[in-house]
């Protein structure tokens, strides 16, 4: 398995810095058997950039965050403002991010996390997709219905492990050196549904109110925690997730529903607006 780089110990001008490089590669740990798009051609992708899905939105912002896009622009983003396919994130110390996903789903981003949204897919079918790559720091996710209908299309990257779930509301953190409060590595805690980390060495399953963990050092194999570390520690603004797997879940399948048939709309669209530009030329 491949491993993704680290960052560590930075200043904001460091952490900018770091984060432009990450926006600038292919992928953050992407799956290896991932597809290209499809209608992709070589023309097209020697010339121009492909055209990326949307993931989400906006929904809350407090502190220090900057978001990177793929042709490494930089920029304070603002809520209500789109994110997108090889977007990346970091939150400084005082920083927090909430995002809305398409398919349903939440994303917070702790304090001083770095992430990037891999691949994302959110049309209501099978091939939906969602992979995340977390770099350092926290991410708490409740998934959508990418979690629910389409598990093994849903994982979460980080430089140690591979993260799989079964309709969760889970917490991924990274560190990237030991210290006081918890050796350096992988974790999960699961509050709701479950979890699994998985690498070269084995596989443990999380349940809820359990701590999975691989540790970064060589050959460790993953495993359940006997207590939940400290350092999982609720922010002010935790009133914001609370609750969300609860009254989004029954709602999942028709969220879905309504996806497919805008998706299918916009499509029809597009198609009858090309045949009335060929008929407006005979």
């Amino acid at each position: 398995m491949k491993t993704c780089g680290t960052i560590a110990g930075m200043n904001s001008a460091r952490m900018i810095a770091a984060l432009v490089a990450l926006a600038a590669l292919p992928v953050l740990c992407a799956p290896q058997d991932a597809a290209p798009k499809a209608g992709a051609t070589k023309d097209a992708a020697t010339k121009d950039a492909p055209t990326r899905n949307d993931a989400g939105t906006i929904e809350f912002l407090e502190g220090d965050v900057t978001l990177v896009k793929p042709d490494k622009t930089r920029s304070k983003p603002k809520v209500g403002d789109t994110v997108a396919e090889g977007d990346s994130i970091a939150t400084g110390a005082t920083g927090e991010a909430h995002f809305n996903m398409l398919d349903g789903g939440y994303i917070a981003a702790r304090p001083n996390t770095k992430f990037r949204f891999v691949q994302y897919q959110a049309i209501g079918e099978a091939s939906d997709r969602s992979v995340l790559g977390v770099l350092e720091g926290s991410l708490r996710i409740v998934s959508g219905w990418i979690g629910q209908f389409s598990q093994k299309n849903y994982v979460v990257r980080t430089p140690t492990a591979t993260i799989g779930i079964r309709g969760t509301d889970h917490e991924t953190h990274v560190r990237l050196k030991d210290d006081a409060e918890g050796e350096a590595g992988t974790y999960d805690r699961v509050y709701a549904g479950g979890t699994f980390i998985k690498t070269a060495s084995g596989r443990v399953d999380v349940a809820p109110d359990k701590v999975g963990f691989l540790s970064a050092k060589k050959g460790s194999r993953p495993r359940v925690l006997e207590r939940v570390p400290g350092f999982f520690r609720a922010t002010r603004n935790e009133r914001l997730i609370e609750g969300r797997h609860a009254r989004q879940g029954p709602l999942l399948e028709k969220l879905r529903e309504e996806r497919r048939n805008k998706v299918k709309a916009q499509i029809q669209g597009k198609g009858q607006g090309k045949g009335r530009h060929l008929r407006g030329r005979e």
